[in-house]
């Protein structure tokens, strides 16, 4: 007896849920904008990467099929590493019910729903994560070459720091996201790097400056699609005072005037950190079974050296390029 009642209260229960839950159609204003403004707007807004802005109803409305789409076949949001090989932090991806969502709100007539008086979000137009403490951008306003062939560039940034910072976050901020193919930052603690502003790698005037030691040789990168960089709580990167940081961008071919004025946002760790973040670079050149080459449809495993490391470490973070 005493389980026949359970039974029914449990019923009762289910059932207050699913009128609550799923009796009425979802509509956009209270179902599907928190999903839309959370994992598509960052960059789907107007100077960002996406093609074409996803913020009003109308703007959804008017893909709504397109965006069921590629959720469903989880091509969007993009993420590239492939999922059961280990899970990341920053992992973007829509649940199973999110996209669920979706779909229902598609096939019930994409309600928009009672309107809210903040219904739209406030995005920065100079980050994705904040204000920066230290923002800087190329000196000048940098014409790409029109000779339609891949170039890479030198930029020497100063940041005229008079003391070492603490990096907690990195954020860089492509200007031409046509042609800036992607990006390169070293830090340099001569300021002798300074001369290469704005000349190509190719130009034989800096060829004798390949040589010049960085404080790092790879302290950042960005390439499409990648989010800022956020440091775990108690750890940070060291800038060093005055330094400078090194552009070394890919611009891909160009035949018409375009121009380039890339930035790079740096937020400060104000409170104590237990390790200090570096970063090592895995090379091609490290690898021992070459040629580094891969056939259609082949699986190989290369094997990579690296000089022994003084102490254990942990990675929080992989950038493969």
């Amino acid at each position: 007896m005493k389980i026949l009642i359970i039974t029914s209260k449990i019923s009762l229960i289910l059932i207050f849920i699913s009128n609550i839950g799923f009796g009425q159609k979802p509509n956009f204003n209270e179902h599907i904008a928190p999903i839309i403004h959370q994992n598509c707007s960052p960059c789907h807004r107007e100077g960002e990467a996406g093609p074409f802005q996803l913020i009003t109803y109308q703007e959804v409305k008017s893909r709504a099929k397109f965006i069921q789409k590629v959720t469903e076949m989880k091509y969007m949001p993009p993420w590239k590493a492939e999922h059961g090989f280990g899970e990341f932090q920053n992992e973007r991806g829509l649940n199973e019910e999110q996209i669920n969502l979706i779909k229902d709100w598609v096939a019930s007539g994409m309600k928009e729903g009672p309107k809210k008086k903040k219904n739209l979000p406030v995005f920065s137009d100079k980050s994705q994560i904040g204000v920066p403490d230290l923002s800087l951008k190329v000196s000048e306003l940098f014409k790409i070459p029109q000779n339609n062939k891949e170039e890479f560039i030198m930029f020497s940034l100063p940041t005229n720091l008079t003391e070492n910072k603490k990096i907690k976050a990195v954020e860089f901020r492509p200007d031409n996201k046509k042609l800036v193919h992607h990006a390169r930052i070293s830090v340099d603690s001569t300021q002798i790097m300074r001369v290469t502003n704005g000349k190509s790698i190719d130009d034989p005037s800096i060829g004798a400056f390949s040589s010049v030691m960085m404080k790092e040789d790879y302290w950042y990168g960005w390439v499409p699609g990648t989010n800022p960089i956020i440091y775990p709580k108690g750890t940070a990167k060291i800038l060093s005072k005055n330094s400078d940081l090194l552009f070394n961008i890919h611009y891909a071919p160009n035949s018409k005037p375009e121009t380039d004025q890339s930035a790079i946002n740096i937020f400060y760790e104000k409170d104590s950190i237990q390790h200090e973040i570096k970063t090592a670079i895995i090379a091609e050149n490290y690898i021992q079974n070459k040629p580094f080459y891969i056939k259609a449809d082949t699986v190989i495993t290369f094997f990579s050296r690296t000089e022994p490391l003084p102490y254990p470490i942990h990675i929080v973070s992989v950038q493969p390029h």
